[in-house]
């Protein structure tokens, strides 16, 4: 990647997160006490492998549906905090909700983010 592109790639993601950071700040999420929330968990090795998972409390021995949701940013941008008004909406249903982020480029080229998309479903699976 020559070094004008990366450098207009890295501003475009400091601008995407930036307005993602006063999206959740300004946001009214707030946790529902029925609803079972593990935030960050870990499921790669990468300080971006992290993963939020919500599902109903009072369902935790039934099996359930799973929604495995990937925000989007076109793999340049996105916060994991600010999808959690989905997945809770989702995990209300009925649904065990998983929500994961990845390493975002420029910090990562092609295919790492799709590549930490697939480790994070194996980790689900295991």
């Amino acid at each position: 990647m020559d070094t004008s592109l990366k450098v207009r790639a890295k501003i475009a993601q400091k601008w995407y997160n930036f307005t993602e950071d006063l999206a959740i700040i300004l946001s009214f999420w707030h946790k529902n006490k029925d609803i079972t929330y593990l935030r960050k968990v870990p499921y790669g090795t990468t300080k971006y492998n992290k993963s939020n998972i919500m599902y109903k409390t009072n369902l935790e021995s039934i099996k359930k549906p799973v929604l495995v949701y990937i925000h989007g940013g076109g793999w340049i941008s996105g916060k994991l905090l600010l999808r959690n008004h989905y997945i809770q909406a989702f995990a209300k249903e009925g649904f065990f909700s998983y929500s994961i982020d990845y390493t975002t480029a420029p910090q990562a080229v092609y295919p790492t983010a799709l590549q930490e998309c697939f480790d994070a479903i194996d980790w689900l699976f295991d």
